[in-house]
């Protein structure tokens, strides 16, 4: 894959902040990126609630055409919220077809934007968890300069490191990997775009959850049959404590009731420490050393 020099940013969901898009761009600029600004609001917007971005026919002709354009090297959602199911069911076919659009180039998001990503994950087509443009310039300096050296070379390998009081359980563990939102991947069960984690290390995140609603999602996975064959289990930011430290707690329990390995602390989340995630790459957890290694994109294929 080609380095990033040219983004198109999408509103899929929900509307941003402009203070907070534009110091998003901005920073991107400050990387050499080139910027196409999103379509903010079409001449039917007033029709459509205030959470969302744009009607769903709008949301979905940006998206699609972001995808289909020769001149971008990544599509980057500006923010994420709600809207992406309706903006799925919106494009032709209710997505089955559009999502797929130009397989090798990465559709980068997070939160809301989980749908999106498996939507593309489960097409063959690139996706990528991180933040979204609207966090861009609130990112810790470790997070930026990951984000950059993607930039610079989206088909790199990593080597990321946990939280030094991180959470763990078990030992290594090697699969597919698979990042989202919690909420959003329970969300999909039973939708085409329910995550498919046999044989997957599964990376989590989530914002303002108590452990209860923490607990039903994973209950809402298992019981859908999402989680049967998952390898391994890593958890990014919950948000400050004492929400963060309950849902580490119990997503640890989860893991020992799978049987599976875990491990907390992970950069990815809606506050300041997130790096680019490839999914469907082969990756390997270090619960043991707080590592999560992520190989590089095999040559020629979509990462």
């Amino acid at each position: 894959m080609p380095p990033i020099r040219r983004v198109a940013i999408i509103l899929p969901s929900g509307p941003p902040v402009a203070a907070n898009l534009e110091a998003g761009i901005a920073w991107l600029q400050r990387c050499g990126v080139d910027v196409v600004a999103p379509r903010m609001r079409s001449e039917g917007h007033a029709t459509c609630p205030a959470y969302l971005a744009d009607t769903d026919d709008a949301r979905a002709e940006a998206l699609a055409e972001a995808l289909c354009r020769a001149d971008v090297d990544a599509v980057w959602a500006g923010r994420g919220g709600v809207g992406a199911f309706r903006t799925l069911q919106a494009l032709p076919g209710q997505g089955a077809g559009a999502i797929a659009a130009s397989p090798q180039r990465p559709l980068i998001g997070l939160s809301d934007i989980t749908a999106l990503l498996l939507a593309r994950l489960h097409a063959g087509a690139t996706a990528v968890h991180g933040p979204v443009v609207t966090m861009l310039a609130i990112q810790d300096r470790p997070s930026q300069a990951a984000i950059r050296a993607f930039l610079r070379d989206p088909d790199r390998g990593m080597r990321l490191r946990a939280g030094v009081r991180a959470g763990r359980r078990g030992v290594a563990a090697d699969g597919t990997l698979v990042a989202g939102n919690l909420a959003l991947l329970a969300g999909c069960c039973g939708l085409p775009e329910q995550p498919r984690l046999d044989g997957a290390l599964l990376l989590v995140e989530d914002v303002g959850e108590p452990d209860w609603r923490i607990d039903r999602f994973m209950a809402q996975l298992e019981r859908a049959g999402a989680l049967r064959g998952l390898r391994g289990l890593g958890v990014g930011d919950f948000g400050p404590n004492p929400l963060g430290a309950a849902a580490e707690h119990t997503l640890l329990a989860w893991a020992d009731k799978l049987g599976i390995p875990a491990l907390c602390g992970l950069p990815l989340g809606h506050r300041r420490r997130n790096v680019p995630l490839p999914l469907g790459r082969p990756a390997r957890l270090l619960p043991n050393t707080g590592v999560l290694e992520v190989a590089a994109a095999a040559s020629g294929g979509a990462t």
